[in-house]
C-alpha cells in the first residue's frame, strides 16, 4: 500500500432524508477545553455533557485524546498541574457514560510529550506516543538525545493499560528523520493513519520547536514480525485515507496554476488530488480563487468534502476570513454544502452524509462562542443544535473530536478527473 498525503483543518458530515435519520443513529463528540468536558450531540439534536474528570489546574488538548470506535471510552494524556507548574503526566482510560476512570497510569517524568494517537480498528488496543525534548549541542551544531530512549511508541491493552509492543529510538528497526527538519536527533510523535490487525501505519511528527512541517514521512510497523517499512510518499496534514478502497485524498499546490494566498502561516493549495490504490494520482478539483484548507471522504466514501478559505486581501488586511465547503462526488459533480461561515467551521463524516460544526459570537461580545451543528440533506443544510457553554477563566471554541464510523460499500467507481 502506498500512502500519499494530507490531514484536515476542516471538513463535513451528514446527508440523508428524514426517514433514513431514524435508521442511522449517529452522534458526534465535541471537546470543551475550558470545562474539560465532552459534549455528545445526537442526530436528533439532543445533547449530553460528560465530565472528563480533570482536576482544577490540570488539562489536556485534542491532540492528546482518542475515542474508541464504539464511542464508549476516551483515552487521554493528562498534564497534572499544581501551584502554576506541571507536576507530572498520566494516561487515563475513562468510561464516558459512567464518568468513571477505568485506569490511570503515571507517565515517566522524563517525557514532556505524551499523546494518545488512536485506538485500533477493533477497539482492543491503544497507541501511545511519548517524547522527550532534545538538547542542542554547541560543538556539533546538532540536536542530541537527552533521554534514552528519546521517544517511544507503545501499543497498550485497552482493558488493562499493559504494554503489548514497544517501538522506540533505540530499537534496531526504529524509523529515523534522516535529513529532515533538523540536523541530529529528532524525537517522533505518531499520527495514526490505519491500525488494523498487526499492522500500524503512521506518520511521524518531529517533536521539536513550536511549528511543524506540513508533509510527514510514513511507515508501517508489523507487530507480528516487528518490522518497520517506510512508504515512498509523504502524508500531508490536510488529507484523508479511505482504507476500504486504498485511496488517499490530498490538497496540494500546483505551481502551474494561480493560487490564493493564505492569511497567515499555513500551506497553500489550489488542487485536490486522489491517489488510487495502484499509486496513480488524479486531480479531481481545482480552485484558484480560494485557499483549500482540508479534504475528507464523506457520504459513505462516495464523495470528498473540500474546505475553502478566503484568500488574504492585501488591500483589506484586517478583513475577517470566511470559510465554505464543497462536495466533489465520484462523477466529478461539485456542489456547495452548507453556508459561508465566519472564520471557523469543521466537517466530520457520519453515516449517510455530512455534519458541519460552526460558530457565532466569535468576537466574544456575548460571552463564549456559540456552537452550531448543521446537517446537509440532499444538498440542503439545516441546523439541528446550538449551544453556548458557561466558561470561566477564558473562552474557547468547541472542537469536533469524533463521529460515529461510516460504513463504506463495495464497488465504488474511481473519482473522475476535474474538467
Amino acid at each position: 500500500m502506498k500512502i500519499y498525503r494530507w490531514f484536515v483543518f476542516t471538513i463535513a458530515l451528514f446527508i440523508a432524508v428524514v426517514p433514513a435519520l431514524a435508521q442511522e443513529r449517529w452522534f458526534v463528540y465535541l471537546f470543551d477545553s475550558i470545562n474539560n468536558e465532552l459534549v455528545r450531540v445526537h442526530y436528533t439534536g439532543e445533547m449530553e455533557v460528560f465530565s472528563l474528570g480533570i482536576a482544577p489546574g490540570s488539562y489536556l488538548s485534542t491532540s492528546e485524546m482518542a475515542i474508541s470506535p464504539d464511542g464508549s471510552r476516551v483515552a487521554y494524556c493528562m498534564m497534572i498541574g499544581g501551584e502554576g507548574v506541571i507536576q507530572g503526566r498520566s494516561l487515563v482510560m475513562r468510561d464516558i457514560a459512567s464518568n468513571t476512570n477505568l485506569f490511570e497510569i503515571p507517565v515517566d517524568s522524563a517525557y514532556t510529550g505524551c499523546r494518545v494517537a488512536a485506538f485500533s480498528d477493533d477497539g482492543t488496543r491503544l497507541v501511545l506516543g511519548l517524547a522527550a525534548e532534545p538538547s542542542f549541542d554547541q560543538q556539533s551544531g546538532q540536536l542530541v538525545e537527552t533521554v534514552t530512549p528519546g521517544w517511544r511508541m507503545q501499543i497498550l491493552d485497552m482493558a488493562t493499560g499493559d504494554v503489548l509492543d514497544d517501538l522506540n529510538s533505540q530499537s534496531p528497526n526504529a524509523p529515523v528523520f534522516e535529513g529532515y527538519w533538523h540536523d541530529g536527533f529528532v524525537p517522533l510523535m505518531p499520527i495514526v493513519i490505519e491500525f488494523s490487525g498487526p499492522n500500524l501505519t503512521f506518520a511521524g511528527i518531529p517533536y521539536v520547536g513550536s511549528e511543524g512541517p506540513f508533509e510527514l514521512p510514513v511507515w508501517t510497523w508489523d507487530t507480528n514480525t516487528n518490522s518497520v517499512t517506510p512508504h515512498e510518499n509523504l502524508w500531508n496534514i490536510m488529507g484523508d485515507y479511505l482504507p476500504e478502497t486504498g485511496e488517499v485524498v490530498t490538497a496540494v499546490l500546483d505551481d502551474s496554476r494561480s493560487a490564493a494566498q493564505p492569511g497567515g502561516i499555513g500551506p497553500q493549495a489550489n488542487v485536490v488530488n486522489v491517489q488510487m490504490s495502484d499509486g496513480s494520482i488524479r486531480t479531481i478539483y481545482v480552485n484558484e480563487q480560494e485557499v483549500i484548507t482540508g479534504t475528507r471522504f464523506v457520504n459513505n466514501g462516495q464523495a470528498v468534502a473540500v474546505s475553502l478559505l478566503e484568500g488574504f486581501d492585501t488591500n483589506n488586511p484586517m478583513d475577517t476570513f470566511e470559510m465554505r465547503h464543497v462536495l466533489v462526488d465520484r462523477s466529478g459533480t461539485v456542489t456547495d454544502i452548507g453556508e459561508r461561515y465566519e472564520q471557523y467551521s469543521e466537517i466530520a463524516d457520519v453515516p449517510r452524509g455530512i455534519a458541519i460544526l460552526w460558530m457565532t459570537n466569535t468576537n466574544l461580545s456575548e460571552g463564549a462562542p456559540i456552537s452550531h451543528l448543521s446537517v446537509v440533506e440532499n444538498g440542503v443544510s439545516r441546523e439541528i443544535w446550538q449551544y453556548q457553554p458557561q466558561m470561566e477563566g477564558g473562552y474557547s471554541a468547541l472542537q469536533l473530536v469524533w463521529a460515529t464510523p461510516t460504513p463504506i460499500p463495495g464497488g465504488l467507481p474511481p473519482f473522475a478527473a476535474a474538467k
